[in-house]
């Protein structure tokens, strides 16, 4: 089991905060994917989102190299590129209504959306992102827990840190820590106040830089008719750290005694649209998804 989650060079083991939201999502679909190493063809939110994610990264680390980002007419260039070269070589199990429209015009709409999602952070979420270097996007970290006892460190990369976001009542330059996420519905208010992920990140930067950030951000990219930026604010304390290593320890303990639990069914993630063992047949425990 651990062999799956060693990283090269590294003694110990890692957790990354994508292996923790699906052991809580669906204990199955961890099971299958990274105690078994089976795989299932992607959804096709998930090639849009990957996709949006390549060229936020080239147009920020753009940024942080010559202080200005790249052209509109390249971001939307490297959007469709990442899009085609994903749907390519990746084969595609479409949901019930997918199939009704047919690949080709699904794939069509989804290349669409996927290239106005980055123009759409190009435009109102990266000019306002500080970039002093490329190194602060996609910046890798561990948080070493062998002192707690724990099999597992805690991995992953911060999508984007920011230098100097917000001077401290001492004169101090605070950083902010940010995430870019897709979704096709309007986030709730508060879920950058619970978001694990943003808590993970704080604690890493916490790590690297020896003090929290001044704040933790999501930067939303909403799939409605129209697409829309929406962007939420919160940020974390020593507090939030010490709520989530509880949490951890759970998590770890879970996987060290095999306990697997399939998604509740009525979660949106038990569906053919979000789950490609649901799709390919290949789970005993999907029934169908909510209709309504």
């Amino acid at each position: 089991m651990k062999s799956y989650f060693q990283k090269p060079g590294d003694a110990r083991p890692q957790l990354h905060y994508s292996h923790i939201s699906r052991l809580i999502m669906c204990g199955e679909q961890f099971r299958r994917i990274y105690i078994c190493g089976d795989r299932a063809a992607p959804g096709v939110a998930l090639i849009i989102g990957s996709s949006v994610h390549v060229a936020v990264e080239k147009d920020l680390k753009f940024k942080g190299v010559t202080k200005e980002l790249m052209k509109d007419s390249d971001v939307r260039d490297a959007a469709r590129d990442a899009f085609i070269s994903e749907w390519e070589s990746t084969p595609i199990l479409l949901d019930d209504d997918e199939r009704i429209k047919g690949l080709e015009a699904v794939k069509g709409e989804s290349l669409d959306l996927t290239v106005e999602l980055a123009a759409l952070h190009h435009t109102q979420a990266a000019p306002h992102i500080t970039i002093d270097k490329p190194e602060d996007v996609e910046r890798l970290f561990v948080i070493r827990t062998a002192e707690r006892g724990y099999d597992f460190d805690i991995g992953g990369k911060i999508d984007v840190t920011e230098r100097d976001a917000a001077p401290s009542s001492s004169g101090v330059s605070l950083s902010a820590i940010r995430d870019t996420k897709t979704k096709k519905q309007s986030p709730p208010q508060n879920i950058a106040d619970v978001s694990e992920q943003l808590t993970i990140y704080a604690m890493a930067h916490t790590v690297l830089e020896g003090r929290p950030p001044a704040s933790v951000n999501l930067d939303y990219l909403v799939k409605t008719k129209t697409p829309k930026y929406v962007p939420l604010q919160s940020t974390r304390t020593h507090g939030d750290f010490k709520i989530f290593l509880r949490r951890f320890e759970k998590y770890v303990e879970t996987i060290q005694k095999g306990i697997f639990l399939p998604a509740d069914p009525s979660h949106w993630c038990c569906s053919e649209k979000f789950c490609g063992f649901a799709r390919d047949g290949s789970c005993p425990y999907f029934r169908g998804a909510v209709k309504g």
